[in-house]
């Protein structure tokens, strides 16, 4: 989603982004026009046909019978979750993962599940905002010590410059003060800063980050312009001693009012038990 504000915005998206959303297929326009108004025989019989995709839908009732035999899940029951779709996953799935992160992360209703994509991990999730939000050979910020395939993520395909943060207390997490010499180090090196990348909580420190610290990350982001800034809470429901934790998610930290330069990220590979 944009609005006009954030796109008369200075920040937001990349040389390489901007030509992403050129449709790189002619028909793609008139594809998504089919999926919002799928043509069905008796239920919308005026509907637009996607005569463009090669599909096999004759075997979706051998196959949803298939395995609708091993799940319980209404999922499998509908034909349109065997074929293209939305992008950005199927809208029922992202529905529940809105409702999920709502009870988990938010503590309150309101997360809109337009603004949930979904994707294979947390790794390529990233990937997609490194190549979308920055330009080849910028930096992205990162505290240090991190999790150390944040090295290849950045590096391999979309060509970024990992740059460590020294905290110097890595208990409570960066201050403006390091982030401030990480910048500065940067600029003297002539790299132009695009990102900053928190883990909360920290891998591989385990640092809990109060929500004083995020918060203040994100102003420091903001206060230089052009910085987006990235929260990974990947490890947000394996804290062993809740009671004791400072933990607090960034969507709660700014009341879901992300806006256009602060992503989430979460999933459930790291779940305890």
């Amino acid at each position: 989603m944009s609005t006009e504000k954030e796109e008369s915005s200075p920040l937001y998206i990349s040389s390489r982004g901007k030509r992403a959303l050129k449709p790189p297929l002619p028909y793609l326009g008139s594809f998504f026009q089919a999926l919002q108004d799928p043509c069905h025989p008796s239920n919308n019989p005026h509907g637009r046909i996607a005569l463009c995709v090669a599909e096999n839908k004759l075997v979706l009732p051998a196959l949803s019978k298939r395995l609708n035999q091993s799940s319980t899940s209404a999922v499998f029951e509908e034909f349109d979750n065997y074929c293209y779709n939305d992008m950005r996953g199927i809208m029922s799935v992202r529905e529940s993962v809105a409702r999920f992160l709502s009870r988990k992360f938010y503590k309150s209703d309101g997360i809109d599940a337009n603004n949930v994509i979904l994707g294979s991990g947390c790794a390529g999730l990233l990937n997609g905002l490194f190549l979308s939000l920055c330009e080849e050979q910028e930096v992205v910020l990162i505290p240090a010590p991190y999790y150390a395939a944040f090295e290849s993520d950045m590096k391999v395909l979309a060509k970024l410059v990992p740059f460590p943060v020294h905290m110097q207390n890595p208990e409570t997490g960066p201050t403006d003060v390091d982030l401030d010499i990480a910048f500065e180090t940067c600029k003297e090196q002539g790299l132009n800063v695009k990102m900053l990348l928190l883990t909360n909580p920290n891998n591989p420190l385990g640092t809990v980050y109060a929500p004083e610290i995020i918060q203040n990350c994100i102003n420091w982001a903001r206060s230089k312009g052009d910085i987006h800034t990235v929260v990974d809470e990947i490890y947000a429901l394996s804290i062993h001693e809740p009671a004791d934790s400072k933990f607090k998610s960034v969507l709660e930290i700014l009341d879901n009012e992300l806006s256009h330069d602060v992503h989430f990220l979460w999933a459930n590979m790291k779940v305890k038990t």
